[in-house]
């Protein structure tokens, strides 16, 4: 092989071995190309390159190698094949085996002769040996085919082709319409050049495999048979090969004030770092969809008008929609999918790609979302790596940030949650499953061994006992039984008899409770209001006990008077419905002692039946009920409905309750109840009304017009309420959140209130401060006229930045708050 010292600087530094190769290019043996190098006579003051160095040694013993193997390769093109040698201290014939060249072992590892065996002893040949001596002897051609400078190059020997990919640097191999990375092909070249100078590291080894492979394939019938199914099947399925990735990011509500493409219309700060992960996902191929609240999945060259809308608006997107466009833009089907989005976007793109990965979920606030954004877009994280297939959701629930570990022994979580399917977005796991699960499936099968048989043996013991007790009773009775089983029975027999008296001395203590009862002043009402405003008089010396057995004090002290300041509307209204919850309570008292004697067999006690006489006749002269539909009923109407007490400890039967309707919606009315059995109000909807059977006992009656009266109120206000609008501290705060999105209010707003309420504020939406004195106020963030999701979950995001506003302005935020910010203002 000819080689020449060539280098860069003709005077010092490192020199490099050089070699011409086809076509008259020069390149150096450690890969440098030496176009730009200059000859040298001799080394002056310059030192050896090491990789050059290495290859020129390598590359002298693969030739010795290489010489060797092409003896052995011309030597088994005779009758008499390769040599072969006996295993060591075998002295009758046996099978020959190739010698592993440079030691004294075979291919299948047995210690061999010094000498080769005679044709005489051998009777066959190892199959393990020849099939590890034609792939080394096929891998050493391969090694110096490589090192040769004459012979076929690498894309040669691979079947492959030069290719270029865009504007990149490296030269590729390909094979098909893609190169061996799996990119595709923009055109084809001659090789290396000034202008692509290296050649793709992916693409070099996977010709390597490709040439070994086509190597060996010419030495067995049977791999070349498999190399040219593979090859079949990689031109026939190149594209379906490739997995190509799927990138779904969510839409922002920064836009344009013109058409764009949605690439361009969103300007945000986080939809462009969710743009920048996705791009860096896509780098070697992919798709990026943008989830829009009103578009659904929208390509980014797609052009869109600016919009105003939220996921979970009433008329957003649902996993319905995002199906059909997934169907239509061909992704419904993706493996690949990875959704970089907040809970609130990625829980309908999860409907439709339930495999995906959502890295983002789970994260607690804004600046953790824009540090996981960077880190992907840097290649410092995987998107799948919080994903984990073994964490189940809850049963009606899906995706959501916290998983449970699946009892095999139950079929529930180790928490007893009752589990649905296994949950790809959970990023935390339940405390109480960690817990419980350690140690456990290592042990599940002893312990349900054991627990099978503490269960037998518990039941052995319980029916051994249960024997020895009714013996030890019919010899207590002398009864004349004659078998164990005539015992038993006897003794089955004398406890239901037992358990019959006792259900009847329960009956006799109710009857006692309520003769007891009869007359006396518990459940009445005690004492009136006085008309000069005195709720009660209290006489704090005047003994408790004096209401039973006359011990009172003698002389009792000037009585101390309890004044209140409830008007007379007000109070006669307090009055009247402590009296509908006495009635409703004596009546349901009465009803429920009057069943009870009569299960027994008992006689109703006089003065219960003639309380139930009297209300079963005060209510035939009560109005008549009729059936009223949802569309007829009015706010001051008087209607009864059914329902059904689902409470702790409650038996679930319905009932009828009485009450007034306070407002009507189109979907609800809200009725306020004459008893707080179950709640001062009932919500009752349009879809329910039948199901409820509301009447209508009296109609309320028409409202006068008053004309020429004006009404006024405080008007509204943003950010705060009008009343706080003139506080210093809720000014600040304001002037910090200057730039931010207010929500606008007035007095009665209520945010806590529910869709359908009086106080409810559908249209607010924004940042709202209430002032808490002393320099505090609390930040809450309003969507839909509520400070929390319809779940229940705050705004986690945007009080995030509420909280990163107030911060940089010099507020002090207090920590472990999740439902609004309290923050204290600057000295």
């Amino acid at each position: 092989m000819d080689l020449y010292r060539y280098a860069t600087n003709a005077t010092r530094g490192a020199f490099h071995y050089v070699r011409e190769v086809a076509g008259g290019m020069l390149f150096a043996l450690c890969g440098r190309n030496a176009d730009g190098m200059t000859p040298l006579a001799a080394a002056v003051r310059h030192t050896e390159c090491r990789r050059c160095a290495d290859a020129r040694a390598h590359h002298g013993l693969m030739n010795e190698v290489a010489a060797e193997r092409a003896a052995a390769v011309e030597a088994a093109a005779t009758p008499a094949g390769p040599a072969l040698y006996r295993p060591a201290g075998t002295r009758r014939r046996s099978a020959g085996h190739y010698r592993r060249p440079g030691t004294t072992s075979s291919y299948c590892g047995r210690t061999v002769e010094a000498a080769p065996a005679a044709p005489q002893s051998v009777t066959g040949v190892c199959q393990p040996c020849a099939k590890a001596e034609q792939r080394d002897r096929v891998a050493a051609e391969q090694v110096a085919a490589d090192r040769s400078i004459d012979g076929p190059t690498l894309a040669e020997r691979a079947g492959v082709r030069y290719a270029l990919v865009g504007t990149g640097r490296r030269v590729h191999y390909s094979g098909n319409d893609d190169t061996l990375c799996g990119r595709e092909v923009s055109r084809y070249t001659d090789g290396t050049d000034t202008r692509h100078p290296e050649l793709c590291a992916r693409c070099i080894t996977a010709a390597e495999e490709r040439a070994y492979a086509r190597a060996l394939a010419a030495d067995s019938p049977l791999a070349a048979a498999a190399l040219d199914l593979a090859e079949t099947v990689e031109q026939a399925d190149a594209e379906q090969a490739a997995e190509q990735p799927l990138v779904i990011i969510p839409c922002g509500s920064t836009k344009l004030d013109h058409a764009a493409p949605a690439a361009d219309l969103y300007v945000g700060s986080y939809h462009r770092a969710c743009a920048r992960a996705a791009a860096a996902l896509t780098a070697n191929g992919g798709t990026v969809l943008i989830l829009s609240a009103l578009h659904g999945l929208v390509p980014l060259d797609r052009v869109l008008d600016p919009y105003e809308m939220r996921m979970g608006d009433k008329g957003s997107v649902t996993p319905d929609v995002l199906r059909e466009q997934a169907r239509a833009l061909g992704v419904d089907t993706a493996a690949n999918v990875t959704i970089l989005a907040g809970l609130s976007y990625a829980t309908p793109a999860l409907a439709v790609w339930p495999h995906a990965d959502a890295p983002l979920v789970g994260l607690p606030g804004m600046g953790h979302h824009m540090r996981a954004l960077a880190q992907i877009a840097d290649g410092e994280q995987d998107p799948a790596a919080n994903a984990d297939p073994d964490l189940y959701a809850p049963r009606g629930l899906g995706n959501l940030v916290t998983g449970h570990l699946l009892d095999p022994r139950t079929g529930r979580a180790y928490c007893g949650t009752e589990l649905a399917g296994r949950n790809g977005a959970a990023v935390l796991l339940c405390a109480a499953c960690r817990r419980h699960s350690v140690g456990v499936p290592a042990a599940v099968e002893r312990e349900q061994h054991l627990d099978a048989a503490e269960a037998a043996a518990a039941d052995q013991f319980e029916q051994a006992a249960h024997i020895a007790d009714a013996v030890e009773h019919a010899e207590q009775v002398e009864a004349g039984v004659a078998t164990v089983g005539e015992a038993v029975t006897l003794y089955d027999a004398h406890l239901a008899a037992a358990l019959v008296d006792d259900e009847l001395r329960h009956a006799a203590a109710l009857v006692t409770e309520a003769e007891a009862t009869e007359g006396t002043w518990r459940g009445e009402w005690i004492g009136d209001t006085p008309a000069d405003e005195t709720l009660f008089v209290a006489a704090p010396a005047v003994e408790q006990g004096a209401l039973f057995d006359g011990r009172a004090t003698a002389t009792a002290p000037e009585p101390v008077v309890v004044r209140v300041s409830f008007d007379d509307d007000t109070l006669a209204r307090i009055k009247a419905k402590a009296d509908a919850d006495r009635a409703a309570y004596r009546a349901e008292t009465d009803d429920r002692i009057a069943a009870e004697h009569r299960t027994y067999g008992a006689p109703v006690p006089a003065a219960v039946q003639a309380r139930i006489d009297a209300r079963t006749t005060e209510q035939a002269a009560a109005p008549v009920a009729e059936p009223v539909d949802f569309r007829d009923v009015a706010e001051g109407d008087v209607v009864t409905f059914l329902t059904a007490n689902n409470g702790y400890g409650d038996d679930g039967h319905p009932f009828m309750r009485t009450g007034t309707v306070r407002t009507k919606t189109d979907d609800t009315v809200v009725v306020d109840c004459t008893s707080n059995r179950l709640g001062a109000t009932a919500r009752l909807t349009r879809r329910a009304w039948a199901d409820r059977s509301v009447c209508r006992i009296e109609q309320a009656p028409a409202r006068p017009v008053l004309e020429g009266k004006i009404v006024t109120h405080n008007g509204t206000t943003k950010g705060s309420a009008p009343k706080h609008s003139t506080d210093p501290d809720a000014r600040a705060a304001l002037d910090a959140l200057a730039a931010l999105r207010l929500a606008e209010v007035t007095d009665h707003t209520d945010i806590a209130a529910q869709p359908g309420d009086l106080d409810h504020a559908p249209a607010a939406w924004g940042f709202l401060v209430e002032p808490r004195g002393h320099g505090r106020v609390a930040l809450y963030w309003i969507e839909a006229g509520r400070y929390v999701r319809p779940d229940g979950e705050p705004f986690a995001v945007e009080l995030e930045i509420g909280a990163e506003r107030l911060r940089k302005a010099g507020w002090k935020i207090e920590a472990g708050t999740r439902r609004c910010v309290m923050a204290w203002r600057p000295e």
